[in-house]
């Protein structure tokens, strides 16, 4: 997991935008929390090389608000590029907006926030794969540029790279079937050699 100071965060180095601080419920020093900006634009980098080879992966922002948080309900895109290959998101949102979804019709459209057992929101930015030899780095990012609303409350943990599970259980389930059908093939060949 890459932590909030490894990530490039717009303007986070400026204490009147963003304050760093320690919660005891993350698992680094400190984190990066929003006090107000109009340009949210969050991004992270990470070498191949520190990835298993012939996997497929998906990157997360890992996060939470606080109570007087305000402005994280509007849409956002997140993008993750790898190997030239560029995954990107619209209708991206940190929070859900207080207008019902339903209203809008935005339910099957838009991406939202998943909160973890530890307590911590988790925003998928996107999936890409780490085949043997591939080199470089893999980019990841969460933007919101267009609304430029005044926005605070959010707290920064990090950005999270795990293995597609999904992904590697189909792949799982595929090869299982593979080898059941070859292994019935086996099993029936004696039988034709009778006819």
């Amino acid at each position: 997991m890459l932590g909030a100071k490894e990530l490039s965060i717009a303007w986070k180095d400026e204490p009147r935008y963003w304050d760093w601080q320690h919660i005891p419920e993350s698992r680094f020093a400190e984190v990066c929390i929003l006090k107000h900006v109009c340009w949210l634009a969050i991004h992270g980098k990470i070498s191949s090389a520190m990835l298993s080879p012939n996997n497929p992966y998906v990157a997360y922002l890992i996060f939470r608000t606080t109570s007087d948080c305000r402005g994280l309900s509007v849409p956002a895109k997140t993008r993750v590029s790898f190997g030239g290959i560029r995954m990107e998101t619209e209708g991206v949102y940190l929070l859900r907006p207080r207008v019902s979804s339903r209203i809008l019709n935005l339910e099957e459209t838009c991406m939202y926030p998943y909160k973890r057992k530890d307590g911590w929101m988790e925003l998928k930015l996107g999936e890409f794969a780490c085949n043997e030899g591939d080199d470089g780095e893999v980019e990841m990012a969460f933007e919101e540029v267009k609304h430029l609303n005044w926005k605070n409350g959010l707290i920064v943990e990090g950005i999270e790279i795990r293995t597609n599970r999904i992904h590697n259980e189909s792949y799982f389930l595929r090869d299982f079937l593979l080898v059941s059908l070859f292994m019935c093939c086996l099993y029936m060949l004696p039988i034709y050699n009778l006819f």
